[in-house]
């Protein structure tokens, strides 16, 4: 009797101990090979999922072509530098095929990308269930790419409900844990990694889990960003005289970083133009205020995009530029993956260094606003009003002039 009452509870933690005792391998992986992260919380949710060490028990078999479903539901910068994990996976299996799931608004930029077979629209604000149908059986392996909310994501627990098989997100969640079969533990903000590289670590680990080659990953980061000749043609159309020698000067982030005073883009404008160099300034998305305060600092007559102008068509303009000049933001990111020359205007702040956000490629010059008296600010509601106006327009000048000479 009392031996049974002791037997009971062992054999319910026995299968705890042989996980978490007995499945380390021989010898220690090296560090490129594995993920850091603590070991006991990994053996445990793969215990609760029924998975074994290393793998996961709906694991399939590598074939030629999968079908690999990519998430990043934020904005448009945020998408550019995680399109050359599509650009990779295609490299490493050119017969898979690639899906990605973007919020409306940034969808018509994801369909530019000739890596990306198909396009899921999804707000993350809103219930991934409707998304169940269209994903259960579809797909072989999914990343997501964006590790927020922080306490629960809807939509990786729908991709756990349409029994994906591999599955990569971000263990630095609790639910990460539960939901993802393979984990990344690198964070955007202690990693010390450009986005694009930390991006391209999530396709790392699941070529690694596909038991695929991971050598394309040695090649410069790049994106499938084309624009069909159609819009090209009709923006040219547009332009008249002016296409092909303008620089576009894109004002403006929508509170994605800290901007560069209006006046000083005014004044940059009436500079260039006085060296019969044209150009057209872009507000963004549905911003006729910003494109009122630029006609009434600026002493010259300056030609503005269309305040409703479709992200497509305002790819197509970057696209046949000579130089974009913009905050770090969106448009800035656009720039570095058709590989037009840029020239970008950072804050001096933690997180937004051009090291970590700079645009793809080697075609930018990237300016940094001067540090303020206390040091680099720690968060971007801290930056003072005039902490941009440090970067003088001469400056900016100088290297306009630097990139349309070529």
């Amino acid at each position: 009797m009392n031996a049974r009452r002791l037997s009971t509870p062992w054999r319910r933690i026995s299968p705890w101990i042989r996980v978490t005792s007995f499945s380390m391998p021989p010898k220690p992986r090296e560090a490129s090979q594995c993920s850091t992260g603590p070991s006991l919380i990994r053996a445990a949710c793969r215990r609760l999922r029924g998975c074994q060490p290393g793998h996961h028990r709906n694991m399939p078999r590598v074939n030629a072509a999968p079908r690999i479903l990519i998430a990043r539901t934020d904005v448009v910068g945020d998408n550019v530098v995680s399109l050359p994990v599509a650009a990779d996976l295609k490299a490493a299996l050119p017969g898979c095929r690639i899906g990605w799931i973007a919020k409306a608004s940034v969808a018509p930029l994801i369909r530019l990308d000739r890596n990306v077979d198909e396009v899921i629209e999804w707000n993350e604000f809103t219930s991934a269930q409707p998304l169940l149908p269209r994903l259960q059986g579809a797909w072989d392996a999914a990343v997501v790419l964006h590790p927020k909310p922080k306490r629960w994501s809807t939509l990786a627990s729908v991709l756990r409900q349409a029994r994906i098989p591999i599955r990569v997100g971000s263990g630095r969640r609790w639910w990460g844990l539960l939901l993802y079969t393979h984990w990344v533990w690198q964070s955007r903000h202690t990693a010390g990694m450009h986005e694009a590289v930390r991006n391209r670590h999530h396709g790392r680990i699941l070529l690694r889990a596909l038991g695929a080659d991971q050598t394309v990953l040695q090649q410069p980061a790049r994106t499938g960003l084309t624009i069909p000749e159609a819009l090209l043609t009709a923006q040219r159309s547009w332009l008249g005289p002016i296409a092909g020698r303008f620089v576009v000067l894109h004002v403006g982030s929508n509170g994605s970083s800290v901007d560069w005073p209006l006046r000083n883009m005014a004044e940059l404008a009436d500079r260039l133009a006085g060296r019969d160099i044209p150009c057209l300034i872009s507000t963004g998305f549905r911003r006729p205020d910003l494109e009122t305060q630029m006609r009434s600092l600026s002493r010259c007559e300056h030609r503005y995009t269309d305040p409703e102008l479709p992200l497509p068509d305002l790819c197509a303009l970057i696209q046949l530029s000579s130089c974009v000049v913009a905050n770090s933001t969106g448009m800035l990111h656009v720039a570095g993956g058709l590989g037009v020359r840029s020239v970008g205007l950072f804050p001096n702040m933690k997180d937004c260094f051009p090291e970590q956000w700079g645009p793809i490629g080697d075609r930018s010059i990237n300016l940094v606003a001067p540090p303020p008296p206390g040091g680099t600010y720690p968060k971007r509601g801290m930056a003072s009003p005039d902490h941009m106006a440090g970067i003088p327009v001469e400056q900016v000048e100088a290297a306009v002039l630097k990139q349309v000479a070529g």
